[in-house]
């Protein structure tokens, strides 16, 4: 009995600790990555400024082969959007609307999912020599949640991944310029 006294003590000793440490951890994240892309602006900024392309190299866009798609009836430029069903976790459901394009310089997106902290993406673009360099950035504000604080912290590493990838789909399709950009 005084064993499973002393461990319920620890145990809620650990939980309080780790909700006081959740308070000094930062509120917001800033995740960011950039790739040059042998590419005018204008072909790199046609993808990311027509939200029916992001099929071709978002990376969360090819997870699921079933989730479910409803474009509005502007997919191009300010105020374009589409929303998403997904029972695969890591896609879930949610709404990506562009709430900021600047003509071969900027995209700018909100996020929304159920439950989740707000999230914007910026996609800027700068020419560089004879191709474009694209920095996609990611903010965060994750509020006071003690538990989306702590998975703050692997914002970096995990966002990091799917944004290198997202960049190289976004190069091979921009150097290609293969896809149909205006559908």
């Amino acid at each position: 009995m005084r064993f499973l006294k002393r461990f319920v003590l620890i145990l809620v000793s650990l939980f309080v600790l780790l909700l006081l440490v959740s308070f000094f951890l930062p509120s917001k994240v800033h995740v960011e990555r950039s790739l040059q892309i042998n590419a005018r602006p204008q072909t790199v900024f046609a993808y990311l400024n027509n939200v029916k392309t992001y099929d071709k190299w978002m990376p969360w866009n090819q997870m699921d082969p079933n989730w479910k798609v409803v474009y509005g009836s502007k997919t191009e430029g300010k105020g374009a959007w589409f929303s998403w069903e997904s029972e695969y976790g890591e896609v879930g459901s949610g709404r990506l609307t562009i709430t900021e394009c600047i003509p071969y310089n900027k995209v700018e997106v909100d996020l929304w999912f159920p439950e989740q902290p707000e999230l914007r993406y910026c996609w800027a673009l700068e020419p560089a020599g004879k191709g474009t360099k694209v920095v996609w950035h990611m903010f965060a504000n994750l509020g006071n949640s003690p538990l989306d604080r702590y998975i703050g912290l692997f914002s970096n590493i995990v966002m990091g991944k799917h944004f290198n990838q997202g960049l190289g789909n976004l190069k091979k399709l921009s150097e290609a310029n293969t896809a149909v950009i205006n559908e």
